[in-house]
Formats: C-alpha cells, structure tokens, sequence
C-alpha cells in the first residue's frame, strides 16, 4: 500500500548537382565570376531557455528513447522498450487543482525539443480551468493530449505504461498517488521537493528532484530525467514501510493506533500480495 494514502483527502487533492568534370570541360559557357555577397548580419541574442537542449537520439548515441503513439490504456505494466530515435513521452497523471502546479509543465513544455511529448491525465477540480487554457494556446498543442476526464482505475496502468518519464511538479504535497504508481511501475520521475513528496522518493533511484514553482528548473530537470528513459528502476517501498509511515503519521495526529493481532503465515502473504507494489493501487479520485 503507497504511504500517501492517509495523507490526501479532499483539500490536497513531445543546386542542383554539380557538373561532371567531362561535361564542364565540353561546354562552351564561360563560368561567371562570383560576385561578392554581403556579410550576414551579427547574431543578436535570443530568448533561449534557461535549461540545455538535448539533441534527438540516434541510433548510435544513448540513451535510446520510446515511439509508441498517443497512449491507451492496456494491461501492460513495464515501460516500453525504447526505440532508437524518436520520442521522449512525458505523462502528468492526476487531478488538475491549483497546488498541482501543471502550468509550469505547460509552459516549460513549448520550450523543449520537438522529439518530446505531453499526455496530461486528469480531471478538473476547484474550477481550476488556467492548465486547460494553456494547453489550447501552447506553441506545442499539436505534441500534447489532454485526457480531461475522470479516469477508472482499470485505465490507469495503460497511461504509465505508455510513458518515459512521469513528471510531477506539485507546488505543495503531503504525499502523491500517482508517485507511487510510477514507481512500482520503474518509471523514471521528475517530482518537486515539497512536502513528504522528499522523504517518499528519496530512495528511488529514478527520482530527479526540483524546486516547486520554476519552469526552467523544471525544464532542466526534464532534460536530465530522460537520460533514463527506458530503464526499469526498483520500487523502494514495501509492505513494512507503508505501516511504519502509517504509524508515524497517526502519532504526529495524536491518534491512537491499535496493535493487530498476529496473522497466520497464510494470512501475512495474503495481506502482502493484496498490497504488492507490482499492482497498480486502487485510488478514489480524492487520492489522485
């Protein structure tokens, strides 16, 4: 079970050829003199973003990155095998509310190399309607699919399946549901360093942290992230791990917290499969 799930509730919520030699030498038009041209004028400077530009893939540079087209959802759990050259596929997965921070991501998103692509998943809460506005008017809408809806749990795993890189660019956050789905998915993240979002991928190791509320920082960390596309990372979190943030959490709330009684062998692996972090956990739209 993620740690984050006690922690949300409903506040928290990409010249011709030249002339043979033969032929050249057979006809009879004098070659013109060039003539001298006018010197190009000097560059002047531009409003290049802050963050470095990685180049597309080739075959034969690294890291390789994924071409599957616009996601759908399946039942497929691991990243997809990267190919040689094309895109790199950034998800946001998650309700859109104001501390969610998606139009940093937005706006960042025009700035980036035409060989990534955004899929933003997730329904509008609180009226907040600026993310949606963004995406209709981005330089890039042609490289961003926008799944404005409430999604059902069973379409869930196909969206990280069908992505690279998860980015995650809260402006506050106790905790994130959709953290712990890319990781158990191996995916590598870009999440802000805000609230327990630290202490929940601080042991991950395809976590790229950021500061909250910079769209160039946020660029950078993008670039940098996707240097790990298409390599599974392992999933940190366990069974015992999510108890003791339960019990920790329970304790700085001053609620008290009843000792279960011990399970049969067969009742603790019941309890540990029903909670393996290689499934993807089951949230109410509150939770996302």
């Amino acid at each position: 079970m993620p740690d984050e799930i006690a922690l949300h509730g409903p506040f928290d919520h990409h010249d011709s050829s030249a002339v043979p030699p033969a032929r050249r030498a057979a006809d009879p038009t004098p070659t013109p003199t060039p003539q001298p041209t006018a010197a190009a004028p000097a560059p002047t400077p531009s409003s290049a973003p802050a963050f470095p530009s990685a180049p597309a893939p080739t075959p034969s540079s690294a890291p390789a990155f994924s071409t599957a087209p616009t996601p759908t959802p399946s039942s497929v759990s691991a990243p997809a095998a990267p190919s040689p050259h094309d895109q790199v596929r950034l998800l946001f997965f998650g309700t859109i509310r104001p501390y969610k921070g998606l139009e940093d991501l937005v706006e960042v998103f025009g700035r980036l190399p035409s060989h990534y692509t955004l899929t933003v998943v997730g329904e509008t809460w609180e009226g907040w309607t600026l993310p949606a506005a963004m995406i209709a008017d981005s330089p890039a809408a042609d490289r961003i699919t926008f799944v404005n809806r409430y999604v059902a749990d069973s379409e869930v795993d196909g969206f990280f399946a069908a992505a690279d890189v998860v980015v995650l660019p809260y402006r506050r956050s106790s905790a994130s549901g959709p953290l712990h789905i890319a990781m158990s998915h191996g995916l590598p993240v870009v999440v802000t360093s805000v609230g327990g979002l630290v202490e929940a991928a601080s042991e991950y190791s395809g976590t790229t942290f950021v500061a909250a509320g910079s769209p160039s920082a946020l660029g950078s960390a993008i670039v940098s992230a996707s240097a790990n596309a298409g390599r599974r990372h392992p999933d940190p979190s366990s069974w015992e791990k999510s108890v003791a943030a339960f019990t920790r959490l329970f304790a700085r709330m001053g609620v008290p917290v009843a000792v279960a009684p011990d399970l049969s062998a067969s009742a603790q692996d019941a309890e540990i499969t029903a909670s393996s972090n290689q499934t993807v956990p089951v949230f109410s739209p509150d939770l996302r």
